[in-house]
């Protein structure tokens, strides 16, 4: 159902067809647990490689192949955000910790979301992958979460080339 759903959006990342883009669907590897699973136990070539595939795509939207072409992950890629929710924003280098990922895009809501604060405010009609501000106090779009970089690092751990053996 993911595969299916996610081959018709626009950026092709892992993700449930109808879940909305928040608190980390737009960044993190929420949804690609089930597909790495697939992934190790099929013995079907042709589907093993695809599922390999749509692993690749979702760690390319965390790694900037994304509308903004931002890396999610302080410090690795060429734009990378820089002020997720974490005490390291105090370091006097003015890089937050590197490795620390964000929830990315949010469009929607009034919990601890930007749109609150914004000026302009937020447009909903806007496209919700193009919502996003790189500071702090935007807690639904800059709270990183420890299971869900756990899952991201797991992802990526599985991309390695002899992870596939």
């Amino acid at each position: 159902m993911y595969v299916e759903g996610s081959r018709k959006m626009a950026y092709k990342f892992i993700r449930h067809p109808y879940a909305p883009i928040n608190w980390g669907t737009g960044a993190y590897e929420h949804f690609l647990v089930p597909v790495w699973h697939a992934w190790g136990v099929t013995r079907l070539a042709a589907k093993r490689k695809e599922y390999f595939e749509w692993m690749v795509r979702t760690a390319d939207n965390t790694l900037g192949a994304n509308p903004l072409n931002i890396s999610w992950i302080v410090g690795l890629g060429e734009r990378t955000i820089r002020a997720p929710l974490h005490n390291s924003r105090y370091n006097p280098t003015g890089m937050c910790m590197p490795g620390m990922q964000a929830q990315g895009p949010n469009g929607g809501g009034k919990v601890a979301n930007y749109c609150e604060t914004a000026y302009p405010p937020h447009d909903n009609a806007f496209a919700t992958l193009h919502a996003f501000v790189d500071c702090h106090w935007a807690i639904s779009m800059d709270e990183g979460t420890v299971n869900h970089q756990a899952e991201t690092m797991a992802a990526f751990g599985l991309l390695l080339k002899d992870s596939g053996k």
